[in-house]
């Protein structure tokens, strides 16, 4: 994919050069804030080998398999930078070639939203089985997303497809992959509400605690970019794509914070279970709350029904002694 997606090769330099002004300096803004997420997504995967290395060996192998697609596309972003800007400099007519590390950082965006995204599906899956419906959509979502990338690909390089038809259908993207988050954002926002209703807030507990709970282990704040990413995509000229490459390299790197922050916040669950303080679990209800657990799924509350008294009446009768 070229840096600047255009319907015709631009000869004027000076408006070549304006569009590199404008695609750029979005495009290098969205790399420094990957950075820093990068860096952080590196600092929560520390901490979860260090704190959860008896999970189970798929969720380990998920972690792994998402911090490898964050580490290929962090640096297709520095290579890009470094071909374009440092390799180069004062070449702006290389704008119009392609460059491996740029054609490839959709497949890369999407599939570290489709991975990142089963943790979620399961996640939402282990609540009520009333949200078959919702995984069924965010599923809809993930594959059309998954399509949609790869179809934006061949149009670019299509000869018979246009730089609109390109930026729309990557834009296209984003939209269903915004579809499915906020499938996933409204279902977990529900359950974590109902979860904590009537119960008393615990004192240890921040505003900052709920601002995670709510924004960030939820999805919501991958929800936003997705959709603001998709708007961008539509409303910008197809010239101006870094602008959508930056805001993906920002969904990207969300998407696994998301994924790491939800499985670093879970409660370490002792071997008793108890629940309302008082009725044991049976074994059934103790596997059903540790798969829970493991997969920070909000648990609703069951209505228990009422103990069983039993009570008997013995009656004893004796008959007239005397005749």
């Amino acid at each position: 994919m070229p840096a600047i997606l255009v319907e015709e090769q631009v000869s004027d330099l000076s408006a070549l050069l304006n569009l590199v002004t404008a695609s750029f300096a979005a495009f290098l803004i969205g790399t420094y804030l990957s950075i820093f997420l990068y860096g952080l997504n590196v600092h929560q995967t520390y901490r979860y080998f260090r704190s959860f290395s008896t999970d189970a060996l798929y969720i380990r192998w998920l972690v792994i398999c998402v911090m490898v697609l964050e580490t290929i596309h962090f640096i297709g972003t520095i290579d890009v930078c470094y071909y374009y800007l440092v390799v180069n400099y004062a070449k702006p007519e290389a704008l119009l070639k392609q460059r491996w590390s740029l054609t490839s950082l959709p497949v890369w965006t999407a599939l570290i939203a489709f991975v990142s995204q089963l943790f979620f599906i399961r996640r939402v899956s282990l609540i009520t089985p009333r949200f078959h419906i919702v995984i069924a959509v965010v599923a809809l979502g993930l594959l059309s997303e998954l399509g949609l990338t790869f179809f934006s690909l061949a149009a670019i390089i299509i000869p018979s497809f246009t730089a609109k038809d390109a930026a729309v259908l990557g834009a296209a993207a984003f939209g269903m992959a915004g579809l499915a988050d906020v499938a996933l954002t409204t279902a977990l926002v529900v359950s974590i509400w109902k979860s904590r209703r009537g119960r008393a807030r615990p004192q240890s507990e921040s505003w900052i605690d709920v601002v995670q709970l709510y924004a960030v282990n939820t999805g919501a704040a991958t929800c936003f970019f997705d959709l603001l990413t998709f708007v961008v995509g539509l409303a910008l000229p197809p010239a101006q794509t870094l602008v959508l490459a930056s805001l993906g390299c920002i969904v990207a790197r969300l998407y696994c914070n998301t994924f790491l922050a939800v499985l670093n916040s879970r409660q370490q669950r002792g071997m008793e279970f108890v629940v309302d303080g008082e009725r044991k679990m049976s074994i059934v209800e103790a596997h059903i709350a540790a798969k829970l657990d493991l997969w920070n799924a909000p648990q609703l509350p069951q209505a228990t029904a009422p103990r069983k008294i039993s009570i008997q009446v013995m009656q004893e009768s004796e008959g007239s002694r005397y005749i």
